[in-house]
């Protein structure tokens, strides 16, 4: 399931870690709708998340200290699971109840949901598909070592990088109940970019990317996102036509 939010701001400078803001946004929502009843569903413990989104801002420039963009205005794009677990509808409609309500930001902003628009869905057909980012979006690449509870980043700059990234395919798919699926990861064009998110500064990477497997598996990682931190704002892509 796919849809976006269109929100108005008071004024064009937005905080410069965005996607907190969003995830606020969301947790606000799920805590308000039908008395917080989803709210474990999405947050709780390690649960799978099986959704993401992206942030389409207006011709935004990135500085230190904010994002100044041209028009006080702002686009948010999900996109997650439905079929099996109705999760995708229930997500929709607590974040429906937010209509026509303002949430505040940092710098004395705030934004306020206009419109929700359902979009098209994309369907896998074959075993192969070519995917990118969406825009505003990016993907991490994480390998925690539980033992010493660290964290290494990957990106496209790294040798090891199409490597970590199956392997976090594989991991998240079994995670979501797929048994012995094996996905290849072919990058056809990417680049690196330095994000700020919760105090940390992680390399992600943006770009098109050829994902190889079976059909229905694709399926699911381009509804529910690819890498680390899906819910947290990254992973979000979409399919390209060719």
């Amino acid at each position: 399931m796919r849809f976006s939010l269109y929100f108005t701001l008071a004024h064009n400078r937005l905080p410069t870690e965005l996607r907190r803001s969003i995830i606020s946004f969301i947790k606000n929502a799920l805590t308000e709708a039908n008395d917080g009843r989803y709210f474990t569903s999405f947050f709780q413990n390690t649960i799978n998340k099986c959704y993401t989104f992206s942030v389409v801002l207006d011709k935004p420039v990135f500085s230190s200290e904010c994002i100044t963009i041209e028009k006080p205005r702002m686009k948010v794009s999900f996109s997650a699971t439905d079929e099996s677990n109705g999760l995708g509808r229930i997500f929709l409609n607590c974040l429906i109840k937010q209509k026509h309500k303002t949430y505040p930001l940092a710098l004395q902003n705030q934004m306020t949901l206009d419109r929700i628009q359902l979009e098209r869905e994309q369907k896998v057909v074959s075993d192969q598909v070519l995917v990118r980012t969406s825009p505003g979006g990016g993907l991490v690449v994480r390998n925690h070592d539980r033992n010493t509870n660290k964290d290494s980043y990957y990106c496209c700059d790294d040798a090891d990088f199409v490597t970590e990234l199956e392997r976090s395919l594989s991991d998240q798919l079994d995670r979501a109940g797929f048994k012995d699926t094996a996905i290849t990861v072919t990058v056809a064009e990417a680049k690196k970019v330095i994000v700020s998110h919760f105090g940390l500064k992680l390399p992600v990477t943006v770009g098109y990317f050829i994902l190889s497997g079976n059909r229905f598996t694709l399926q699911y990682l381009l509804d529910a996102g690819i890498g680390s931190r899906r819910s947290q704002g990254f992973g979000k892509i979409d399919k390209v036509q060719v």
